[in-house]
């Protein structure tokens, strides 16, 4: 156990450095090679200043998987889902695997009266269909799914939605097969990698 806990420490000590040092990339590669548990252990052990990087820099999906394996009975969930902004809390919400933990943390964070889905009485949500997520968005006044990336490598655009919101960056890299965006902005004087959707981001006003 002992050995187990000072492992963990060692751990939390390399990815705080590597936070601290702005080596991003490093700081993802080596959290996501840990197992699913560890990194939940990981997560809910960083520094609360090195927490407010990280979810930054994570996938939506690497932060799921954080959140389903968390201990509910050991964790202040909520209170980890509130230091983000209540759109990133429920991108992380919707990518969970739907199990009994997962739904008591949907049901007890702070600001979530309901969730898309579920039929009341504390009933568990069904997922969703595709062309009801579509319908929804629309409804919204957001766009559907496929969209056209009509920027480039190297140019400069305003983040207009997210935890990045306001912000202004240059693109570094497009990935049309998954429609995102990797945006480089300087953030508490360092640069740091954003992963975006096409319609988080216009073209820069100058």
């Amino acid at each position: 156990m002992a050995e187990q806990t000072e492992q963990l420490d060692e751990t939390i000590q390399l990815l705080s450095d590597l936070l601290q040092s702005g080596q991003d990339s490093e700081f993802i590669e080596s959290f996501e090679a840990l197992h699913d548990f560890e990194m939940a252990q990981v997560y809910a052990e960083l520094p609360e200043q090195f927490r407010a990087v990280a979810w930054r820099l994570l996938p939506t999906d690497v932060l799921a998987a954080v959140f389903d394996n968390l201990d509910v009975d050991e964790v202040d969930i909520a209170g980890l889902l509130a230091e983000m902004p209540p759109q990133r809390g429920a991108q992380i919400l919707q990518e969970m695997v739907m199990t009994d933990e997962s739904w008591y943390v949907v049901r007890n964070t702070p600001n979530v009266t309901g969730f898309v889905g579920s039929h009341g009485g504390g009933s568990k949500p069904s997922p969703l269909y595709d062309e009801e997520i579509e319908r929804i968005l629309k409804s919204q006044g957001q766009p559907a799914k496929e969209q056209k990336a009509d920027y480039e490598v190297g140019e400069t655009v305003t983040i207009i939605d997210g935890a990045f919101s306001g912000m202004s960056g240059k693109i570094t890299e497009i990935n049309p097969e998954k429609d995102k965006l990797y945006v480089s902005i300087d953030m508490f004087g360092r640069e740091t990698n954003a992963e975006l959707d096409y319609n988080q981001v216009k073209e820069f006003d100058e």
